[in-house]
């Protein structure tokens, strides 16, 4: 891509350039010479600069007086313009009056789009004819946290209040309303059936089957919020990790406990657990915390792997780490900071291959499943795409024109889309072909 700039051309006067002068020969007689008192003289002169001074002060006044009328109309010009924001997205969607704060695309209809915002409203459109929007009504507090099931026929909704209701995306009928715990963290789909999983202000994980909203079970046992949970591969096991310092490992049919890694563990996290991932085939699974740091761990064998720390030389930069991602491919994992870095570790080697600086704290990642390209959402409103092979910025993308707050990618064929949401109200939908 290659952006120009064109420049007017500036003239300037011909050196050689004179002005003409008449010269005019007066001749001078002693009649013309005045005899002036001394005295006279000096005050005359001095009444004369003093009343050049004078004139010379109201024409700075009236001066400054047209220069700042002057800069006032050019002010109001200026806010009769449009705004011109330069974006790299192919649709923004700006139905929100407030700020959007959950985003996810339809794993079985790509194009289809799910929101939730701060108006306390959420919307279903497809970004191939936005007009054709569905507004998903009845929420009564922020829009706090959305998912679809892996078939991609149901959505959930959640607000601040607590109520998580469940739609059919083929229409935007409401076919389920629950009640769930206040303030959710997040909701999420079992990636086998229609098992929804929820967790909010009460340290606990919420589970109904859906849409038929029966056979709720509360897993009690943390101490603090529940801030993120994933599925085993094998579909059995739930792991959750909290602000309590703990990931802890749960058999959903039996609903048991059935380990604990805490930090009495040995190089384990010093602060609260933010977000966890689990790899796609094995038993390994992947922690990040407040403190910055990051932890793989042996679920099986319940030992704690490898770990790195995102840091930083001011003691009061927030250097939480915000996402953690498996690569697909290769024995890499990636973490985003808060301190505005993405580090790319290969747990093989037990080494840093890359930190990737950003201009502002990071908050979402994603690797595309060629295992090359990692996709960043940044708190600047832009998202930047990686070579995590080598480091490089492949391109990086604007779209929003305050805070992004969250983001999702999905992949289909050749093409990528990434769909990000932020306190500019909007949702920018983008696409890269790879």
């Amino acid at each position: 891509m290659t952006v120009g700039a064109q420049f007017a051309p500036v003239y300037l006067p011909d050196e050689d350039y004179t002005e003409d002068e008449d010269t005019e020969t007066i001749d001078v007689n002693d009649d013309d010479y005045v005899v002036v008192d001394v005295d006279d003289f000096i005050e005359k002169v001095e009444a004369e600069i003093a009343e050049e001074e004078a004139q010379k002060k109201e024409g700075e006044a009236g001066d400054a007086g047209n220069a700042g009328e002057a800069e006032d109309a050019e002010d109001a010009e200026d806010a009769d313009e449009p705004e011109t924001i330069q974006r790299d997205s192919f649709l923004s969607f700006e139905e929100h009056t407030d700020s959007v704060l959950c985003v996810a695309f339809n794993p079985s209809k790509n194009s289809q789009v799910l929101t939730g915002g701060q108006d306390n409203r959420a919307f279903l459109f497809d970004y191939n004819h936005p007009e054709q929007k569905r507004e998903l009504a009845g929420h009564t507090d922020s829009v706090c946290a959305i998912a679809f099931n892996t078939a991609g026929d149901l959505c959930a909704t959640g607000d601040m209040n607590g109520l998580i209701q469940i739609w059919r995306t083929a229409n935007g009928k409401l076919v389920a309303s629950l009640q769930g715990p206040e303030e959710l963290e997040w909701l999420k789909f079992h990636p086998k059936g229609n098992l929804l999983l929820a967790s909010g202000n009460d340290f606990s994980v919420w589970t109904w089957m859906v849409p038929a909203a029966d056979s709720l079970t509360i897993l009690s046992g943390h101490t603090d919020i529940v801030t993120s949970a994933a599925v085993a591969p094998s579909g059995k096991l739930l792991v959750t990790g909290s602000l309590d310092n703990t990931l802890k490992m749960w058999q959903l049919r039996s609903h048991e406990l059935l380990y604990s890694v805490k930090s009495e563990e040995n190089n384990w996290h010093e602060g609260g657990l933010e977000c966890l991932d689990l790899f796609a085939t094995n038993s390994l699974a992947v922690s990040g915390a407040r403190d910055g740091s990051v932890k793989l761990t042996n679920l099986k064998t319940h030992k704690v792997l490898a770990g790195y720390k995102h840091s930083s030389s001011n003691e009061d930069e927030n250097c939480s780490v915000e996402d953690v991602a498996f690569n697909p491919v290769f024995h890499w994992v990636a973490s985003a900071s808060m301190n505005s870095t993405v580090m790319v570790y290969d747990y093989q080697t037990s080494c840093v291959r890359h930190e990737l600086k950003h201009d502002g704290g990071v908050i979402k990642l994603a690797w595309h499943p060629n295992g090359i390209v990692l996709v960043t959402g940044c708190l600047d409103g832009c998202v930047y795409l990686w070579n995590g092979r080598d480091g490089s910025l492949i391109h990086k993308m604007n779209g929003h024109t305050d805070m992004l707050l969250n983001m999702d990618v999905i992949v289909k064929g050749k093409k990528t889309y990434i769909a990000t949401v932020g306190d500019d109200k909007t949702c920018q939908v983008y696409r890269v072909d790879f």
